[in-house]
């Protein structure tokens, strides 16, 4: 399979995937049982977030990966440590 077969395949895979997960979100919504506490959005992003995950890192394994050091700190040191 060549390299622009499988980028097709990857990109109409995740679109796919995109948009069952909308289609499913959407009748999970529709279709909530407790209606006081009414479902949204929100509900959904955790798991809209480990679909991202899946579709950018696990599908894509040919990008370059990036170590942590690539990227700023998450603190800066802005004291000095405490003397001893």
């Amino acid at each position: 399979m060549s390299q622009t077969s499988q980028d097709k395949a990857r990109d109409d895979y995740s679109k796919e995937l995109v948009t069952r997960f909308e289609q499913f979100r959407k009748w999970a919504m529709d279709n909530w049982p407790v209606p006081d506490q009414p479902l949204n959005t929100a509900d959904f992003s955790a798991t809209e977030h480990e679909i991202n995950l899946l579709l950018g890192a696990r599908l894509h394994t040919q990008l370059e990966a990036h170590a942590p050091e690539d990227f700023e700190p998450q603190y800066l040191p802005v004291t000095p440590a405490p003397w001893p």
